[in-house]
């Protein structure tokens, strides 16, 4: 689309039936508003097709082991509360995992799951109003059936 058409005339030309994802949109927006702080290139390897740069902002990580009876319940629940976070403001992304090493307790699913977020105030704000309703969600579904443990992790910085 031509950069200089406007935003409700461009709106009005995409075509029908395009889904309105709210994630994907807060993600490009950052990207739009805060292109300095979405710095990938931190550092090259010499090996071609080799990437090991990282995002500026912060990581969250959940790792999770989740009975085996439940583990496919707990899946599809995983994926719907994952995009309810990624709505959020602040949150820019996530990555869903299976936990192969260290392999989880026999019975159980190891699961991590690793948000990226905008800042350290972002984390604050979900850790202040929305984290103790969401997982008292999965408490309120799974019970005792799951162990959860979390970190917070800082991509390091070009010096």
């Amino acid at each position: 689309m031509d950069g200089a058409v406007s935003a409700d005339h461009a709106e009005a030309r995409v075509p029908a039936g395009l889904v309105h994802d709210p994630g994907e949109v807060l993600r490009a927006r950052f990207l739009l508003l805060h292109p300095a702080q979405h710095r990938y290139c931190l550092h090259r390897a010499a090996q071609p097709g080799v990437d090991v740069s990282m995002p500026a902002g912060l990581v969250y990580e959940v790792n999770l082991e989740v009975e085996d009876a439940v583990a496919a319940e707990y899946r599809d629940w995983l994926r719907g509360h994952v995009a309810e976070i990624l709505a959020l403001p602040g949150f820019l992304g996530a990555t869903l995992s299976e936990v192969l090493d260290p392999a989880p307790p026999a019975g159980f699913a190891g699961l991590c799951v690793q948000y990226r977020l905008e800042n350290e105030a972002a984390y604050a704000t979900y850790l202040r109003d929305h984290a103790p309703r969401m997982r008292a969600d999965g408490q309120a579904r799974f019970g005792g059936r799951f162990r959860a443990s979390r970190r917070v992790l800082h991509p390091f910085e070009e010096r």
